[in-house]
């Protein structure tokens, strides 16, 4: 299991819990001390004097480590995190909550993983103590970005759920098998279809002029068939949303006149708009 996905998995449990779970097989007890051992290095747990561990005499073993901590002896403080490390702890539930059957091959084995996955998630929010508020935190930015990315949908309509719901919401909703979660795959693959769309006839180094003006006249199809509304519209809303985002990720929309990509956070009708306007510029996918 990669080092971030692990982090990501232990970085909410309690001290208690961490013991526990240190001691279900060799495997998890070296995960387990490794996370402690690196809580230490980057000074994350000090003693009862206020003392960072990194400079204590002696140094405990991690178990040592995690029954003091779990006798409030030692604590933990660190700063805030930055947008950037609370992004990407969000993308980091991806590679945790993605089942390993597809929805394709079988989608009632597909939700019945991922429900069990997720009400782990769940069950640490409802017990409350160490590290709740975080994982609620960092839950609430996940969720926030799947919304933005249309990939939280309405499971009888297949509709996009609207951004700013709840996370509370959107857990007894894909709890309740209401709404379901769309894997990053699939979100992908729904992405990437837009891509041969868009892509000019001529390229821009060829002739920058004719490049832009065709892409506005396939980009303007879409703009009409959102403000027109109806059957579609919020599942093509909801596929551009996840295309843009797949864009901005990889820095293919830049600001026109600096070339600099545009920020993650720009929302899709912000990106539409700017591009409409000649204001942002789309990169081609590479060939």
């Amino acid at each position: 299991m990669p080092e971030d996905v692990v982090r990501n998995v232990l970085e909410y449990l309690p001290p208690e819990t961490l013991s526990t779970i240190r001691g279900a097989s060799p495997e998890w007890r070296d995960m387990v001390d490794s996370y402690v051992l690196k809580l230490v290095e980057t000074g994350e747990l000090q003693d009862p004097e206020g003392r960072d561990l990194r400079y204590l005499e002696y140094r405990p073993e991690p178990w040592e480590i995690l029954e003091s901590w779990g006798n409030n002896d030692f604590a933990r403080n660190r700063a805030p995190l930055s947008e950037e490390e609370v992004a990407a702890r969000a993308e980091s539930f991806d590679p945790i909550l993605t089942p390993d059957v597809t929805y394709e091959e079988d989608p009632v084995a597909f939700n019945e993983e991922f429900q069990r996955m997720l009400a782990g998630y769940a069950e640490l929010l409802e017990q409350g103590g160490t590290g709740a508020e975080e994982l609620d935190a960092a839950l609430y930015s996940y969720f926030q970005m799947l919304l933005r990315g249309g990939r939280i949908v309405d499971a009888a309509t297949d509709n996009p759920l609207p951004t700013g719901t709840s996370s509370s919401q959107v857990m007894q909703l894909l709890r309740n098998g209401q709404a379901r979660w769309i894997a990053p795959e699939e979100a992908a693959a729904r992405a990437e279809s837009f891509d041969p769309i868009l892509t000019p006839d001529v390229t821009y180094e060829e002739d920058p002029v004719a490049f832009n003006e065709e892409f506005q006249r396939t980009l303007a199809g879409y703009a009409e068939l959102l403000e027109q509304g109806g059957t579609g519209a919020e599942g093509l809303d909801a596929a551009l949303r996840s295309y843009f985002q797949m864009l901005l990720r990889e820095g293919r929309i830049v600001d026109a006149a600096t070339d600099n990509p545009l920020p993650a956070s720009t929302s899709s009708s912000q990106v539409m708009q700017l591009l409409r306007n000649g204001q942002a510029r789309w990169i081609a996918p590479y060939t």
